[in-house]
């Protein structure tokens, strides 16, 4: 069987929601089948209103272009070389209005379109739906009569809001060719948490799979944070982990409790960042959890610099280094205020490199510097930040 999902180039990366439909292909593959990907190249200017209160912010087709770029490097690195990667781009991008409502519009009935859910609830809300959003579903089902036309395509698999879009695929690929094969879509439950709500969010935004958007360690710290009442379920959806295993994580929740968390987080930051991937997450864990005490020989420049993302960061120039005090720093940082850090640097709680200091503040040097490029200063066990330097004038 051939089968594909689909996937709009919305953003430079994929997210944990997305990667459920990447690992369902995964399944696919290992009993043989030959999966696609399709990026939205076309679509993606639209926007799906699927699951939407408004209208998605309009993209320029050179944002999309990259986006689709970095998308199908994610996918391939992933599902491997054996995946197909095809972009709607290449046979909507060319099509004229005309073409469109001769070649789609005729066979499309306005009545089946106005009873899809994400058309209906758009409608009912104060923000409505414009017209194209109301013909997104017209050129994702459009995408599956292509895909079996050109490549003998039969299954679209996708999250639960999307049936109605895919099975708008299947009725009119039956209108192109009503003697061809029986066509067929799978749905799989959106990713959600044990209360129903949507899972995959930070207070900083979505869980990126792209090592660039989400350090793998900040990609460790969330899923090793997931809910007794959720990691099982995570287990079952999101690794390739045998049955076994995961019912012997589920014996052992109430003996050693996190540990099917590690087991989650172990395991996927290992499938999506790889094995140094994981070895980095695993010592910026132990770097920054409150107290911890890590010889300098084990501190890389390396390690800080892929924690930029996750601590606060100050950048000043290399040659007023001399001028600055580690209570500067700490300010700079906003680890604390003025007279809680002189008190706190009194009382030796002031840290650099992880390593304690006397009592006192002092001024920080180029010997501070790992690689002559960052330091970790702290403000007690628990707040942290990075010292970059650099050589650039002005720089602060």
């Amino acid at each position: 069987m051939k089968v594909y999902c689909g996937f709009d180039p919305t953003a430079d990366s994929l997210h944990l929601g997305n990667y459920l439909g990447l690992v369902a292909l995964k399944w696919f593959q290992l009993c043989g089948h030959e999966v696609f990907c399709l990026i939205g190249g076309s679509t993606a200017r639209i926007g799906d209103p699927s699951g939407k209160s408004g209208e998605r912010p309009i993209m320029s087709p050179k944002v999309i272009e990259r986006n689709s770029v970095r998308i199908e490097e994610s996918i391939k690195r992933i599902l491997g070389p054996c995946v197909k990667v095809v972009n709607n781009l290449d046979w909507i991008g060319s099509l004229s209005f005309l073409d469109f409502l001769d070649t789609i519009g005729r066979k499309s009935r306005v009545g089946s379109m106005l009873n899809r859910e994400s058309v209906r609830s758009r409608l009912e809300s104060p923000t409505g739906l414009s017209f194209a959003e109301f013909s997104y579903q017209l050129l994702q089902a459009y995408d599956y009569a292509h895909l079996y036309e050109n490549y003998g395509v039969t299954l679209q698999i996708g999250g639960s809001d999307q049936l109605g879009n895919m099975q708008a695929g299947v009725d009119l690929a039956k209108k192109f060719r009503p003697d061809g094969e029986t066509l067929h879509t799978l749905t799989f439950p959106l990713l959600t948490t044990a209360d129903g709500k949507k899972y995959g969010k930070t207070e900083k935004g979505a869980v990126w799979l792209e090592a660039d958007r989400l350090s793998p360690y900040s990609f460790y710290q969330y899923l090793v944070q997931a809910q007794d009442a959720d990691v099982i379920n995570l287990l079952r959806k999101l690794t390739m982990l045998p049955e076994e295993s995961i019912l012997e994580a589920e014996e052992e929740l109430l003996e050693a409790p996190l540990s099917a968390q590690r087991l989650l987080a172990e395991t996927l930051t290992r499938d999506l960042h790889g094995e140094d991937g994981l070895a980095s997450a695993l010592k910026a864990t132990d770097l920054l959890k409150p107290g911890s005490i890590v010889d300098r020989s084990q501190l890389s420049s390396e390690l800080l610099l892929s924690l930029t993302g996750d601590l606060p960061v100050v950048t000043v120039n290399r040659k007023k280094l001399r001028e600055i005090s580690l209570k500067s720093v700490l300010l700079m940082l906003k680890l604390g205020k003025r007279s809680g850090l002189e008190q706190l640097l009194k009382d030796g709680h002031g840290y650099i490199n992880n390593q304690r200091l006397e009592a006192g503040d002092r001024r920080i040097s180029e010997d501070d510097l790992l690689d002559g490029q960052v330091m970790l200063v702290g403000a007690g066990k628990k707040k942290k930040g990075l010292v970059r330097v650099k050589d650039e004038p002005g720089a602060r």
